[in-house]
């Protein structure tokens, strides 16, 4: 990739953080002759959950000001029609000239503001050399080829960033956003024997945790989160590392604290890796600072009653017939029982069926069985699909008490479909599971 040369900008002061009335002049170019949008908005793209809208009224030349109050950078999306563009607003900057041409996402000029030029840039290599890097690190091929290559990438990367840095030294993004991503000097890389393990190991160094601010803007959220990704599938001793690092960092700022407790549990959740996010909950809710978080805490409770090696949460429901069942029944009579959550105008759901039919024909015989609860009142399109794809397992209409919590409560039900799979005592073997794991875990169960 070509070299990014940049013009030197004069400096502006970073520090300044009170509230600054922040002017934008639009205006919208209609080569195309498309009806102009009535109204502009303008939306924080904030992971702490502050988040804000403004809007501004066009004017029949395509013309418009916006006018907000900025206390901290940020970024946002400038939603023009149909098309959102990515700007970053600074509280050093009292006024930008924004022009844009209507229904194409890639003409926006963004005037008076070293923050979008530092940004453009950036975002510019980031995508060339992440999208490099990736590819390296999953490609499969031996370590001795894959140490050079990605030393290479990581230096060139290196020093886009650190010119962006010297640039633009006052701007969130060279003075953030770049340093956060350099986690290592162009000279510390060139020692090294191991890239990819030298990588794994600091990837995380140069992360500001006392700093909130980087909450407002996406580069924090992938960057803490490639790195989760990356450890997931490696030794649960390697996760109890991870884990011991968070637990040892100082000065961490509450909301990056209840960023990142809640995106690896979301997270793990998500992958169905069950024992590594037991250990993460019990860390977590030992940890006094979760106080601070009570709805975190709360969730994070519920999903450890419904782990595995707890014991099952009676569920009721109505069948075709309108008898009243229970899951404590089916346990009962057979060795593996599957709880299924569903709902009839669930895509998963219905596309899920044809592989958990094979499933329950293949191992009902060896005492496996389905029971399969409606979350929904779609009664007539319930009976529906499982006459129309002959569902032979048990289903009912979930039933629920008032004044009581519900079974999809007491499960932490946050998708559909949701698989639980317990044993003949009724004591929970997988809590999160993937029907493309189901067969996997049955015959592991079963010793087959």
């Amino acid at each position: 990739m070509k070299k990014v040369f940049f013009s030197l900008l004069s400096a502006f002061v970073l520090n300044s953080f009170n509230a600054q009335a922040l002017t934008i002049y639009g205006e919208i170019l209609n080569n195309n002759n498309l009806p102009l949008p009535a109204r502009v908005y303008l939306k924080s793209v904030s992971l702490s959950g502050n988040n804000s809208l403004d809007s501004a009224d066009v004017n029949v030349f395509g013309a418009y000001t916006l006018t907000k109050n900025v206390d901290q950078y940020g970024q946002y999306y400038l939603f023009v029609g149909k098309i959102n563009y990515t700007v970053l607003l600074s509280p050093n900057e009292p006024s930008l000239k924004i022009t844009n041409e209507l229904g194409d996402k890639q003409k926006i000029w963004i005037e008076n503001s070293a923050e979008n030029d530092a940004y453009k840039i950036y975002k510019e290599f980031k995508g060339y050399y992440e999208t490099q890097i990736l590819a390296t690190i999953h490609s499969g091929l031996p370590a001795d080829t894959i140490h050079p290559k990605l030393k290479l990438l990581l230096s060139q990367y290196f020093e886009q960033l650190q010119q962006v840095r010297g640039f633009y030294p006052t701007t969130f993004t060279g003075s953030v956003i770049c340093k956060m991503k350099q986690f290592a000097s162009v000279g510390a890389l060139a020692q090294q024997n191991n890239t990819l393990e030298f990588s794994r190991k600091h990837f995380l160094d140069s992360i500001d945790w006392s700093n909130p601010v980087q909450l407002e803007e996406l580069s924090f959220d992938e960057t803490f989160m490639a790195y989760v990704s990356s450890i997931s599938d490696t030794s649960f001793a390697s996760f109890q590392k991870f884990e011991a690092y968070l637990a040892s960092l100082n000065n961490v700022n509450l909301e990056l604290y209840k960023y990142y407790r809640r995106q690896i549990f979301n997270f793990y959740m998500l992958v169905h890796q069950e024992q590594k996010l037991e250990y993460f909950i019990r860390q977590t809710l030992a940890d006094s600072r979760i106080k601070e978080v009570p709805v975190l805490e709360t969730q994070m409770n519920e999903v450890k009653r419904v782990l595995p090696g707890n014991p099952y949460i009676e569920v009721m429901g109505l069948d075709v017939n309108n008898t009243l069942l229970s899951l404590s029944e089916n346990i009962k009579k057979n060795k593996l029982s599957l709880l299924v959550f569903w709902e009839p105008s669930c895509k998963h759901c219905r596309e899920s069926m044809p592989e958990l039919s094979r499933i329950f024909s293949t191992y009902k015989k060896k005492g496996f069985s389905i029971f399969a609860a409606n979350l929904s009142d779609e009664e007539a399109e319930w009976k529906k699909i499982i006459s129309d794809n002959r569902l032979a397992w048990t289903n009912v209409m979930l039933q629920r008490e008032p004044n009581k919590k519900d079974a999809p409560s007491s499960y932490f039900v946050i998708y559909t479909p949701t698989l639980v799979l317990f044993n003949t005592e009724g004591k929970i073997l997988r809590r999160f599971i993937g029907v493309n794991e189901l067969e996997r875990e049955l015959q592991k169960q079963l010793k087959l």
